[in-house]
């Protein structure tokens, strides 16, 4: 269900782009931006006044209990030349019951909406894990791009911690 929910608004997200797109180059002195609206938020998209941000930024870590969770702006693999990716990391002080990251890579489409083009998951239930990551990651193609990941982890007296994080679009050039 969860699922559902979070695929209806990226939908719904991609469904706000193509009609601001489509409302910008229908005005006559209106230069079109790309101008991506965060779901629940029609007034406000992410990054800077909801305008396409360039590479090498990175997003806040927020800290969660005693740890730090982590999604990277799409940008250039250092480790693997031709690829565009987006790691989501959760990095904590003490070992975890569980951890779990899901995380996903859109690319700006022809057709002004928002394609999945990557996905990863990655996940411990060791109860020895401190740390996970997981990197959604395809064959670079000059474009914008945004990254999304959920986040879960279980500390060791059972208490969950759920979190989503998505980047702002980002320009990629290969």
């Amino acid at each position: 269900m969860r699922r559902a929910i979070a695929r209806s608004a990226r939908l719904l997200t991609g469904l706000v782009v193509v009609l601001v797109a489509a409302s910008l180059a229908a005005a006559p002195s209106a230069t079109a931006q790309v101008v991506p609206v965060a779901a629940g938020s029609v007034e406000s998209g992410p990054g800077p006044a909801g305008d396409v941000v360039g590479t090498g930024d990175f997003s806040a870590l927020e800290k969660v209990a005693d740890c730090n969770f982590n999604l990277d702006w799409p940008h250039p693999s250092g480790h693997v030349a031709g690829n565009v990716t987006s790691n989501a990391v959760i990095n904590c002080n003490y070992y975890k019951v569980y951890m779990g990251i899901e995380t996903w890579l859109y690319r700006m489409g022809p057709c002004g909406c928002w394609i999945q083009v990557a996905f990863n998951e990655a996940r411990n239930d060791s109860g020895t894990v401190s740390y996970l990551n997981s990197a959604a990651a395809t064959t670079c193609v000059s474009g914008t791009y945004y990254a999304h990941a959920e986040f879960l982890m279980v500390n060791n007296t059972g208490d969950r911690f759920e979190r989503s994080h998505e980047t702002p679009a980002t320009a990629v050039t290969c």
